[in-house]
């Protein structure tokens, strides 16, 4: 009894755990009613601040990574949960589809930046590998390419996300110049377009984000970035990675402070993998435990609207 104790106050919080040999995740609840400061109406009945906590824990190097998950995109992540089980339930019975054992899962093609879209300029929605395979004008076309690189790199300050668009460009003029451009294109299994075993399905990502906490020097903010994906036939589907380092915030003209990625210290990456069962017992928590809360609270919240009222 003294030991389960114990237990209970050690993890005072937590709503969710999943433990491996070498690492564990868990969700801790800090999940806050709505109260005078946060000028929302009570019967939000969540305070906008509340969040899980994300915890990953690596058991080698006695470090973890942490990341923020709010309450309010959890619709989101069940939602596409549910697409993702149903596309699990195929690959699983598709007699043309071979499942990855856990060793296997992470021998995919990786991704290459070069066949991803633009997002500003000329070439908005088309992908720098592309042009260049299509192009009967490599020349002009390398041309614009390298102003358009020219054009994202004086903005960089200001938008650290043109970074993606621009190694996007130069890795496409360096595989172009190699001639292994056209060799390096993903391809689909065209036997099982739709589950095919390279598919990875975005079930949730965060941007680099940061916090209020800050290194030693109080100079640079904690920041981080959170993705969770579903390979519908791999083994242990579901994988969650978190970043965590310490970057400087610029001020933009409209005020904003963007994240100055280029200048990131400390930079620190890992995941974990987890099987259908883990990932839907997870979600399933969290839902249970916002529900109860939201109970909970309703009757509070609800007084405390009333008094509110115009017909009061």
């Amino acid at each position: 009894m003294e030991a389960e104790a114990n237990k209970n106050q050690k993890y005072a919080g937590q709503v969710a755990d999943i433990c491996r040999t070498s690492m564990r995740i868990s969700f801790k609840d800090l999940i806050k009613k709505v109260t005078g400061a946060d000028n929302v109406p009570y019967l939000n009945i969540f305070s906008p601040r509340s969040i899980y906590l994300i915890t990953l824990f690596d058991f080698p190097s006695s470090s973890s990574l942490v990341a923020n998950l709010p309450i309010a995109d959890m619709p989101l992540i069940t939602a596409r949960t549910i697409r993702a089980t149903s596309r699990i339930f195929d690959a699983l019975n598709s007699p043309d589809t071979p499942i990855q054992n856990e060793e296997a899962q992470d021998q995919e093609t990786p991704v290459v930046i070069a066949f991803t879209p633009l997002k500003t300029g000329t070439y908005a929605g088309k992908t720098p590998g592309d042009l260049l395979l299509a192009t009967e004008n490599a020349d002009e076309l390398l041309k614009n390419l390298n102003k358009q690189i020219a054009f994202l790199e004086k903005r960089l300050a200001d938008f650290p996300q043109n970074k993606s668009q621009i190694d996007a460009i130069k890795e496409a003029i360096d595989l172009f110049s190699l001639g292994i451009l056209k060799d390096s294109k993903p391809t689909v299994n065209p036997s099982t377009p739709s589950i095919s075993v390279g598919k990875t399905l975005e079930i949730y990502k965060v941007p680099v984000k940061h916090q209020k906490s800050k290194d030693p020097t109080g100079k640079l903010n904690k920041c981080y970035s959170m993705e969770i994906t579903c390979s519908p036939a791999r083994q242990y589907p579901y994988r969650l990675s978190i970043m965590n380092c310490f970057a400087p915030l610029g001020t933009a003209k409209n005020g904003m402070k963007p994240i100055l990625m280029d200048k990131a210290q400390e930079i620190k990456k890992n995941s974990i993998d987890l099987t259908e069962g883990e990932w839907l017992g997870i979600i399933d928590a969290l839902n249970e435990n916002t529900k109860n809360a939201r109970k909970l609270w309703y009757s509070e919240m609800r007084s405390l609207d009333e008094l509110n009222r115009e017909y009061h």
